[in-house]
């Protein structure tokens, strides 16, 4: 699976595994989404930072690859679902969540 795909697996995985862990009422279901929310986002982001990377002394492929694929946009949208699983993580008694919640800001 190239760049690209895997980029977007994990986003998508982020995204979904987030509302997931927001719709959930068992609190160990819930607990377990927001881990695997918070894996799959951290996952993306080193996914982006590779690409932009490779674009910064790539090829004119590998440039293209990140202009279509790396944005602020993007980046945004998995911090903010790294933090909404994270204080999902904090409201059921989480300490570590706190510390992943700054480590994001």
């Amino acid at each position: 699976m190239d760049l690209k795909h895997r980029i977007l697996k994990y986003q998508f995985a982020t995204f979904s595994f987030s509302m997931a862990a927001w719709v959930e009422s068992d609190l160990k279901e819930r607990k377990d989404y927001a881990n695997q929310a918070i894996s799959a986002g951290h996952k993306t982001m080193e996914l982006i930072d590779e690409a932009e990377r490779k674009a910064s002394g790539g090829s004119q492929e590998d440039q293209e690859l990140a202009a279509r694929i790396v944005s602020n946009h993007r980046k945004e949208g998995i911090h903010y679902f790294l933090a909404v699983s994270s204080a999902i993580k904090a409201r059921d008694g989480d300490e570590s969540a706190i510390r992943e919640i700054r480590k994001i800001h």
